[in-house]
């Protein structure tokens, strides 16, 4: 298993109001998603800017691509992701059964 954050970022010229507020729902559905299935540890926006973080875990670099390409966010335009591959050292108890 390999294990990512992903950095997402608003484009400079993403669309507003109604598209935006629909393509945000649909995109914390589909980070609900992952999370019942075990693939996303946790997500959050950043404070103070547009966009967010996600720890997540891949088979590969494709399936953290694939996940990136088919959120709702990304697929409406609005959102960019910068994958960063991780090896993990120390965590807390609570969380280390989800690092295999």
């Amino acid at each position: 298993m390999k294990y990512y954050i992903l950095d997402a970022s608003f484009v400079d010229e993403h669309p507003l109001g109604e598209t935006l507020q629909t393509a945000i729902r649909e995109h914390l559905k589909y980070l609900e998603a992952g999370i019942k299935s075990g693939q996303i540890l946790f997500s959050g926006p950043k404070v103070g800017s547009e966009g967010g973080v996600i720890v997540m875990k891949c088979q590969d670099y494709d399936e953290v691509q694939h996940f990136c390409y088919n959120d709702p966010i990304v697929i409406a335009g609005i959102q960019q992701y910068n994958s960063i591959e991780f090896k993990p050292h120390t965590c807390q108890k609570k969380v280390e059964s989800w690092f295999e």
